[in-house]
């Protein structure tokens, strides 16, 4: 009887032990996919308000604000990269011709973005 009173209290456990990892990675995967739509979502938003203000800025002449504006954003820690293009695909307010890797990046998020307006 003791043994197989111990198979019945072990599979018990063994059960309740894997449901809870279960459940566990259930909700942490869902977490993650939350947090990062999240982001995704507040980033877009960020980029397409920065992009109004950039256009409204360019379209009233005040290139050199805009100049300005995107020096500091450069200089912010934690932003990889923080480039402006023209509408040939350009990098703005650089006499160089176009890096490829910046023509490539900007050909696949002009593919991704929806229009502003």
């Amino acid at each position: 009887m003791k043994g197989i009173t111990s198979k019945v209290v072990g599979t018990i456990v063994a059960v309740i032990v894997l449901g809870c990892i279960f459940a566990i990675t259930v909700v942490w995967i869902s977490e993650r996919k939350t947090i990062y739509e999240s982001t995704s979502y507040r980033l877009d938003s960020m980029a397409r308000m920065l992009g109004i203000f950039i256009e409204d800025a360019m379209l009233e002449g005040r290139q050199e604000r805009v100049y300005k504006k995107l020096k500091e954003l450069q200089a912010v820690e934690g932003l990889s990269e923080v480039v402006l293009f023209t509408p040939q695909g350009r990098e703005a307010f650089v006499d160089s011709p176009p890096k490829k890797q910046w023509v490539e990046k900007a050909n696949l998020l002009m593919r991704q973005m929806k229009p502003i307006y």
